[in-house]
């Protein structure tokens, strides 16, 4: 999509993500949708001024029922976590970060998987270790400063921020060795847990590491998205085990405070056995489920923006207002009158 060049007084389309701190294609995805202020269309492209920004108005326009949630005085910290690969834990992570954004609230989301799925589907392109939580958890370094995405802040991952694994496995060693606890497994929690944020989502990798164990320890709560089928509920049980024996690593959520199903195919009849035991195995935590439509997500994957700026009219994006509204009233989020 081309666009006039700075001696025509605007910008293009690669300094205007800079600008924005988005992708490339997600600037020609909000030049589609009319939501740069300023920004119009040319016999060349687009025209983009200096002064770019996205319309607040429009950013929401898209949101059915627009919420306001109270701020809380301390973050909760959230893991959405399934350590069976294809449940639909990172974006549904995405989702909830993004319109917990826009209905009011401060939101932080850590990508702590080295696949970066979440950093690549945020929009973010290119990530420095330094970027990442890595220098932080394992060289005891300072925390690396934020990135502004769709109405939340992320710590993006990439595939060196896996190197963070061998150093908590050297800390436990070496701490076992001198009977004490380790220090880097829960730098993570203490740093969270004082954050000025209302919401912190942290996107583990799917498989039991140390990085996990961190995650886990760092969470007050447990969001467990389950694919409905055989390998979902087989993967269920594993996460509730896991949980069971991570006891003595000190205090994690013992049950998922939220049971999201995803990927419910309702012509199936099959499905709806296996949905009926989810609802049964949790009774009380389980949402309504996110049915399997491929074109909604893996249009927002493709422009690396939320379902709500990909495909603002699909059903797809309709349930998930649905499970986030869910989610949020589950964990305790109040809103505003």
């Amino acid at each position: 999509m081309p666009t006039t060049d700075l001696a025509e007084g605007g910008l293009t389309l690669e300094q205007a993500a800079k600008r924005l701190g988005v992708s490339p294609s997600t600037v020609s995805r909000y030049l589609q949708l009319n939501r740069l202020v300023g920004a119009y269309r040319t016999d060349s492209g687009y025209f983009i001024p200096k002064d770019v920004k996205v319309s607040p108005t429009l950013r929401t326009a898209h949101i059915p029922r627009l919420h306001r949630y109270a701020w809380r005085a301390e973050p909760l910290v959230v893991a959405v976590w399934n350590q069976a690969g294809g449940a639909g834990k990172t974006t549904l992570c995405r989702e909830i970060a993004f319109l917990a954004g826009q209905w009011g609230l401060r939101v932080l989301v850590c990508d702590l998987d080295a696949q970066a799925n979440l950093t690549s589907w945020s929009g973010v392109e290119e990530v420095a270790l330094g970027d990442t939580l890595y220098e932080f958890i394992a060289k005891e370094g300072a925390l690396p400063p934020a990135q502004e995405r769709h109405g939340y802040e992320l710590y993006p991952s990439g595939l060196a921020f896996d190197a963070v694994n061998s150093e908590l496995t050297a800390d436990l060693m070496l701490a076992a060795a001198q009977g004490r606890a380790g220090t880097k497994i829960m730098r993570l929690r203490q740093a969270l847990r004082a954050m000025p944020k209302d919401l912190i989502l942290l996107d583990g990798p799917p498989n039991i590491t140390p990085i996990v164990t961190a995650m886990l320890l760092a969470a007050h709560e447990l969001i467990l998205p389950v694919e409905v089928g055989r390998k979902g509920l087989e993967g269920a049980d594993a996460v509730l085990q896991m949980l069971n024996s991570a006891k003595g690593f000190g205090a994690v959520p013992l049950r998922p405070r939220v049971v999201v199903p995803t990927k419910f195919s309702p012509s199936v009849s099959e499905a709806h056995g296996y949905l009926a035991t989810l609802q049964n195995l949790f009774a009380a935590e389980i949402t309504a489920p996110l049915n399997l439509r491929v074109s909604p997500y893996s249009s927002a994957q493709t422009h690396a923006v939320p379902l709500g700026v990909a495909d603002a009219s699909s059903l797809a994006a309709a349930e998930m207002i649905e499970v986030a509204e869910s989610v949020l009233g589950r964990l305790g989020f109040k809103e505003l009158s």
